[in-house]
């Protein structure tokens, strides 16, 4: 090989480099497809399309014509698109593409994850009540910690977490452990009372299931509903879904999405459910961070540590006055399709986070008292368009309580409509909740102040958090 050809062949090394570095950030699959190197003396362009193929000797100076024609070539391969026929590369390199933001994806939900179950096995210890249940008389707090020293138990159970789940639908292995009267009895637990309505709200709602028109009867009662807070959110309910039928039952697609469902019906009909309420607290909609999962993270980071976000959540409510959360929800994938291992993990989701959010409420206001029994949380789930409704409180020593207080199923179309006379109600009672709820945090923050005044002890000496022990999974 003479001196030129070394010298173009240096040349071609360099640009051929360069043509990969190029493929690379434009993210093209530089093979058998596109550019092949035969040799130092020459290149062999391929066209999939027409098979055709052009080899030449290269010397200086072709090199300016051979640059010119793979800029060409790859202006032309980012523009083309399925209608070619490379069709089947650029779908799987597209797919490639998706598959990795997925990884990454998945990749930071398994930190949040990670970083969720660390906190989340933090449990308040007090000098709180005992629970004892069975004709046996078990001491529950006893018998959870023998099951927890179990090799075999599922991290999957609540119960691994100091948190007792007495919902209908628990398949808890450490309640499954116990005497079948010890387990009646401990989800016999609480009380929940029937959603019940006025007399006004019956007439209205019975008016609207009756119509034989029903966006007319609608129209017709708007100016009638604007007496109160309650007939306007029933109105604003019966309105939601005569839009959705107007626009052919979109509520019932079955491709209709997660986010479309919870911004076309979800977040109107919950801004309007606590319409009057904003003067006492926030609602915020959409993938938010939950501040006291954050607060939490942060608690471990020196000053020069970056500060991390909290857990993303659909629906938070929070005390306008402070920055303390009290209710979170959660939307379980799309509504018209079933995934049983989303609203299982969902729902574990809310447990969990309702469990970090009192941790954060006691730490912050450094108060076990009689008042910190008495406080409950609320978690709301949407699910394959039922709303369910749980309850978190820890009246008993070292344990959390998860039930399920409220459920029903909205109506997404005009013969399900009828519906509306248990799922306004149902509404109208979360609603009533989370009133309660909020008035019995304000309560127990007054009442762990004045704890602390009259004792003159230090927060510490109110509360400890302490870390179970390394389990095996």
């Amino acid at each position: 090989m003479n001196q030129n050809h070394r010298k173009a062949g240096s040349n071609i090394d360099k640009l051929w480099l360069c043509v990969e570095k190029t493929f690379q950030e434009k993210n093209i699959n530089a093979g058998t497809n596109c550019i092949q190197l035969v040799s130092c003396e020459g290149v062999n362009i391929s066209n999939v399309g027409d098979k055709r193929s052009l080899a030449t000797p290269i010397t200086d100076k072709h090199l300016g014509m051979l640059l010119f024609i793979v800029i060409q070539f790859i202006e032309y391969y980012i523009k083309v698109d399925f209608e070619t026929e490379d069709k089947e590369n650029s779908y799987k390199r597209r797919r490639e593409d998706l598959d990795n933001v997925n990884f990454l994806y998945d990749e930071k939900n398994t930190n949040e994850e990670d970083e969720l179950e660390k906190h989340a096995e933090e449990t308040i210890q007090y000098n709180g009540k005992i629970w004892i249940v069975g004709s046996t008389k078990i001491n529950v707090r006893d018998a959870l910690t023998k099951w927890q020293k179990r090799k075999d138990r599922p991290r999957t159970d609540l119960a691994f977490y100091d948190i007792i789940d007495v919902t209908p639908g628990s398949n808890s292995d450490f309640i499954r452990s116990q005497p079948n009267d010890a387990i009646y009895e401990m989800k016999q637990f609480g009380s929940s009372e029937e959603p019940s309505i006025a007399n006004d709200v019956k007439e209205l709602i019975v008016k609207f299931i009756k119509a034989n028109d029903f966006r007319k009867v609608v129209d017709e009662n708007y100016v009638e509903t604007r007496k109160n807070d309650t007939l306007k959110f029933i109105w604003d309910f019966a309105n939601l879904l005569a839009e959705s039928f107007e626009r052919d039952n979109d509520l019932t697609d079955f491709d209709l999405s997660e986010l479309a469902y919870r911004e076309i019906f979800l977040a109107p009909l919950i801004r309007s459910l606590f319409r009057g309420m904003h003067r006492e607290m926030r609602i915020f909609f959409g993938e938010k961070h939950l501040f006291a999962s954050s607060e939490e993270l942060n608690l471990e980071k020196t000053d020069k540590e970056s500060r991390e976000v909290g857990r993303k959540v659909d629906i938070i409510w929070s005390l306008k006055s402070t920055d303390l959360e009290f209710t979170v929800g959660e939307v379980s994938g799309p509504p018209n399709q079933r995934s049983h291992p989303r609203f299982f993990s969902d729902k574990l989701k809310i447990a969990k986070m309702l469990k970090i959010i009192i941790n954060r409420i006691v730490r912050k206001h450094c108060g076990t008292g009689v008042k910190l029994s008495s406080l409950k949380l609320y978690g709301l789930q949407i699910y394959n368009n039922e709303v369910i409704c749980y309850e978190l409180s820890v009246p008993f020593r070292g344990l959390y309580i998860f039930r399920e207080v409220l459920r029903s199923k909205l109506p997404t179309n005009k013969v399900e409509l009828a519906l509306i006379s248990r799922s306004i109600p149902t509404l109208l009672k979360f609603k009533e909740l989370l009133e309660q709820s909020q008035k019995s945090l304000k309560d127990y923050i007054v009442d762990a102040y004045i704890m602390s005044i009259d004792s003159g002890e230090s927060a510490n000496q109110f509360i400890t958090f302490t870390k179970q022990e390394k389990k095996n999974k």
